[in-house]
């Protein structure tokens, strides 16, 4: 009998763990010293997966607002599945509704899961996400900031070979550079001469969503060279001499849970220092 509690027992705090780390958001304020002149703040959001996502647009809305940022960055997985389409387009309508941050300063990428749809559906992710701000597939867009130009570059999905990075490296201005790609393991596509970029923000890896004692993450399925070979699933890294951010994104997928790898808004500061 006693060992009958004692399970019970571990049950009930595995799953009040397991919901903490669901419903608690972490907001992460990052540095990059790639912006000499005119500060900017990147607000970076990552699969929303809206049919396990625990958060109301207006609570994350709120988290954004508060920090005033520039631009605004969605790194893929919005839904996984075609019924979704109708939140999706609520999520984002009551979303934006409270933002100050332009429409056309709003910059999204698919991720794997929008193109696990029929092909007219992912047409009609791009269609919603294009009433909210600007769809990257595979191209650049440049601002003028004083002083110099910010580039941000939006990479297509890599899983289904949609990633055509030449194409996505046309019209490079002088200043910062900027990439948005889903999967990080575009990197293994990329080199410093041909690739002028100085700062990566991706997603996919969930921060490894189970993530267990000893740095060990349970992966559902093969998640790639990042995650498998190097080991890494969240966080800034230095990688093939590319600065590399990996967020772990707001919903779930699989399971309707996280253990140890809490949900996230990133804010990425260029050029400006940590308030001390």
């Amino acid at each position: 009998m006693t060992l009958i509690y004692l399970v019970v027992l571990l049950i009930l705090i595995i799953g009040a763990v397991a919901y903490y780390h669901t419903t608690r958001l972490d907001v992460n304020h990052v540095y990059h010293s790639l912006q000499e002149n005119q500060p900017v703040v990147i607000c970076q959001l990552s699969d929303l997966h809206l049919e396990r996502n625990p958060f109301s647009p207006e609570r994350i809305a709120k988290v954004v607002e508060d920090a005033k940022p520039d631009f605004l960055t969605i790194t893929g997985d919005f839904i996984e599945k075609e019924k979704a389409l109708p939140k999706l387009r609520d999520w984002l309508q009551r979303f934006f509704s409270v933002l100050s941050v332009p429409k056309e300063k709003r910059l999204f990428v698919l991720g794997n899961h929008e193109y696990y749809l029929p092909q007219e559906k992912v047409e009609e992710v791009k269609g919603i996400l294009s009433h909210f701000g600007n769809v990257l597939n595979n191209e650049n867009k440049v601002f003028p900031l004083p002083g110099e130009n910010i580039n941000f570059l939006g990479v297509d999905d890599l899983g289904k070979s949609n990633t055509q990075l030449d194409k996505a490296m046309d019209n490079i201005q002088p200043g910062p550079v900027v990439m948005l790609s889903h999967d990080p393991d575009v990197l293994q596509q990329m080199n410093r001469e041909e690739h002028p970029v100085d700062l990566i923000l991706a997603g996919h890896l969930h921060g490894s969503q189970i993530w267990l004692p000893f740095n060990l993450g349970f992966r559902f399925e093969p998640m790639g060279y990042i995650s498998n070979k190097l080991k890494i699933n969240r966080g800034l890294h230095k990688i093939k001499h590319f600065n590399l951010y990996l967020n772990r994104g707001i919903g779930n997928t699989k399971l309707p849970f996280r253990f140890f790898s809490t949900p996230e808004v990133t804010f990425h500061h260029l050029g400006e220092e940590p308030i001390k």
